[in-house]
């Protein structure tokens, strides 16, 4: 299975977290639905910028 913007999916209507907590939540979720099927899933999501704006020694600091 391929999901080719994870964006585009949204969580509980209900969901108080921020985004990137909704995110994680998603991909827990399709995470799960994939060992539960017996499937690949691959999913494409568009990565903020900001680490570019970065100094050199933050660049790989983990968020």
């Amino acid at each position: 299975m391929i999901i080719d913007y994870l964006q585009l999916i949204t969580g509980d209507l209900n969901y108080r977290g921020n985004r990137f907590q909704e995110m994680s939540e998603i991909s827990r979720k399709l995470k799960g639905m994939a060992r539960d099927l017996n499937v690949c899933i691959i999913a494409l999501s568009q990565l903020s910028r900001e680490v570019e704006s970065r100094q050199e020694n933050d660049r790989f600091y983990v968020t």
